[in-house]
């Protein structure tokens, strides 16, 4: 079947670079990412290319992806490998707010088991921390028999709000604690709050 063709690549440093600077490569991820369900900015080719490029001096970037029967990327994930202290982290590092692999939809268990068992293999002493995964990605994969020992996994609540009619979002400025926040923040200059209709 189609997960018995992936293969997966593991590429690192001047390697990495090349793929990155290709445009054939950034076609295919960017169609990737287009198609990925649970793919967020921070998966972009824009925004993770930008990312690698102006931290090329702290960051070696990392790259595990898989490429199916007919070579077509089908699965992404970009890693980079800190130069102070050889740390794992996800490309964006803390700048980005989710972290994720990109596969296509079908590969959403198969790539992730594949990709990390391969990190596994070639980094075995390393620990990668990824915050936060998006809503609806794929986490089957991880009950795995071998990755069961190997991942910690702990959800967390969004800081999201319900509007509603408005009426506690028009209320939240007259609060105590709010009011001070407004106080400090204007000291930097004016503060205004406007209904925007259109």
């Amino acid at each position: 079947g189609k997960a018995d063709q992936m293969k997966i690549h593991f590429i690192r440093g001047a390697e990495a670079r090349a793929f990155l600077a290709d445009d054939a490569f950034r076609a295919q991820w960017s169609a990737l990412w287009h198609q990925c369900p649970w793919a967020t900015m921070f998966q972009s080719p824009a925004y993770v290319r930008t990312w690698y490029q102006v931290y090329q001096q702290a960051y070696e970037p990392l790259l595990v992806f898989a490429r199916d029967g007919q070579g077509r990327l089908c699965g992404l994930l970009t890693l980079a490998i800190a130069s102070a202290d050889a740390r794992l982290v996800a490309a964006g590092e803390i700048q980005a707010e989710y972290q994720v692999w990109i596969s296509r939809p079908e590969l959403g268990i198969t790539f992730p088991l594949q990709a990390f068992r391969e990190i596994h293999h070639q980094l075995p002493s390393s620990v990668l921390r990824l915050n936060y995964l998006p809503p609806g990605v794929p986490v089957e994969w991880l009950k795995n028999r071998q990755m069961k020992r190997r991942h910690l996994i702990s959800a967390h609540r969004r800081p999201l709000t319900r509007v509603g009619d408005g009426s506690a979002i028009a209320a939240s400025p007259a609060k105590r604690t709010n009011k001070n926040r407004l106080r400090q923040i204007e000291k930097a200059g004016r503060v205004t709050f406007e209904h925007v209709t259109d």
